[in-house]
């Protein structure tokens, strides 16, 4: 867990390429901040970093939760552009919808900023964090291990059997499931008991 939660504080840093400049004394920056959805752990956990390294270097950060509705989304970004934020970061799965709210927003001065995900048109806007679908599978299986340490201190290796949901049908999902597969290899105590792929 320690490893992810360094992964998540040093790519937070990123953001502030981003802005302007750097906070100068008595200014602050708006950041709006829109997720497709907050409804997972992991997805706070990448909010609440990012949130607070951003609070420390003197910006006011709002977010908001789409609630799986993409329309909703792009009302956002088009809202915090109306309200002068310096910028937009989003979580999102569909980048190509969110074109022309982003484009937009930032023919209106708000820099767009994508988390975890490389959009075709990233040099148009004020940028991107790709962080890798591999280190997305490794993240997942932190969450799990974490668990496991509290239910299951004492675990034996391989002693844990798990059953495995997973998209194999494309290459972002192939490299999702390398990453978990290779957190709880090297983890040890898990083994994959029953796998399926859901896109079968």
């Amino acid at each position: 867990m320690k490893r992810l939660l360094t992964l998540l504080l040093a790519l937070s840093m990123l953001f502030a390429l981003a802005l302007p400049a750097a906070a100068a004394e008595d200014e602050e920056y708006f950041v709006g901040f829109s997720a497709l959805m907050t409804g997972n752990e992991q997805v706070m956990l990448i909010i609440d970093a990012i949130t607070g390294y951003l609070e420390d270097h003197g910006c006011t950060v709002q977010l908001s939760d789409a609630g799986g509705d993409l329309p909703t989304q792009i009302s956002q970004i088009e809202n915090f552009a109306t309200m002068d934020a310096d910028l937009v970061i989003i979580l999102s799965v569909d980048m190509d919808t969110l074109y022309d709210a982003c484009i937009k927003a930032e023919e209106q001065g708000t820099k767009t900023f994508f988390f975890g995900m490389q959009p075709d048109f990233v040099e148009e806007i004020g940028g991107c964090n790709a962080v890798g679908y591999y280190n997305i599978g490794v993240a997942a299986a932190e969450l799990m291990l974490k668990w496991v340490d509290e239910k299951y201190p004492d675990a034996e290796p391989g002693s844990l059997p798990v059953a495995v949901s997973a998209m194999d049908s494309y290459a972002d999902g192939k490299a999702i499931n390398e990453g978990f597969a290779d957190r709880l290899e090297e983890d040890g105590r898990l083994y994959v008991d029953y796998y399926e792929n859901v896109l079968d």
